[in-house]
């Protein structure tokens, strides 16, 4: 892993908790409705890069089947304590597999 990887990574881990403080609304609300609007009940979702986990948990309330992924753990520990119908993994998008998941 690089430094500069390492670095974002590690500092995502030490805000976390701060981070879910600051951002606990769903600022482009239009436009994520707009999307849900085009797909189906129980379609599946990839939310990359989930945070703190607003915006998998309402899709996954909207009616999608939804897997989260996101480089830092202390991000998934949040987004597991909101809600746990999610599939989750710490996982980088440049780098997906989940055939050996």
């Amino acid at each position: 892993m690089n430094d500069k990887k390492a670095m974002t990574i590690d500092t995502y881990d030490k805000v976390a908790s701060k981070y879910n403080e600051l951002y606990s609304d769903i600022y482009y609300m239009e436009e994520l409705n707009k999307f849900i609007n085009l797909l189906n009940n129980k379609d599946l979702v990839l939310d990359v890069g989930c945070g703190n986990g607003l915006v998998s948990d309402y899709l996954e309330r909207s009616g999608m089947n939804v897997t989260a992924i996101d480089t830092s753990q202390s991000m998934l520990d949040i987004s597991k304590k909101r809600n746990n119908k999610i599939s989750y993994f710490k996982m980088d998008v440049r780098d997906l597999n989940f055939r050996e998941l």
